[in-house]
């Protein structure tokens, strides 16, 4: 399978990714609770049952909340950054919204796009040529390793890997 036909099968047009949006600042005002659940019920494992009632009284809270000026949240601060001082507003020595700054920052860990995706294929395929398609995965997955990263690994190719290696080379 080549990287187009990958490309294909990722979900870039989910209606359920696209409502991460509600976690955008500009939108605090026009909180969507029905784009919420849809994006609990997408990532069961990051908000469980037990929170969820939390998360709706948090989220409802939220919408309504003016952030105190010494949090120094401005207007353009990114996501990240306005997620992170969110959650550090604490009302009687307890943080206001953890579950919905879990959730938040949970999403934010999300790739923006492919292009990590797309890199990793064209390297694999400039690596993995008709002439040295004859490699074992230990191999490849050094090569890869060393062509993503830009740095060196301590590898120990087996002997049979260094017969496959001379086979190439004569």
């Amino acid at each position: 399978m080549g990287t187009r036909e990958l490309y294909h099968l990722l979900p870039l047009q989910d209606e359920e990714l696209k409502s991460i949006d509600i976690l955008e600042p500009t939108k605090k005002k026009s909180g969507d609770w029905e784009k919420e659940e849809k994006l609990v019920k997408t990532f069961p494992n990051v908000i469980s049952n037990d929170e969820y009632d939390q998360l709706n009284e948090e989220f409802t809270a939220y919408t309504l909340w003016e952030p105190p000026t010494a949090l120094g949240i401005a207007k353009t601060d990114t996501p990240d950054t306005y997620w992170n001082k969110v959650s550090s507003h604490e009302s009687n020595g307890k943080p206001c919204f953890p579950t919905l700054c879990k959730l938040a920052k949970a999403m934010l860990i999300l790739p923006h796009s492919n292009a990590a995706v797309e890199r990793a294929f064209r390297n694999l395929n400039l690596i993995k040529t008709a002439q040295i398609s004859s490699l074992d995965s230990p191999m490849l997955n050094a090569l890869m390793h060393i062509s993503l990263r830009k740095t060196t690994v301590k590898f120990q190719p087996t002997n049979e890997t260094r017969k496959k290696a001379r086979h190439l080379i004569t």
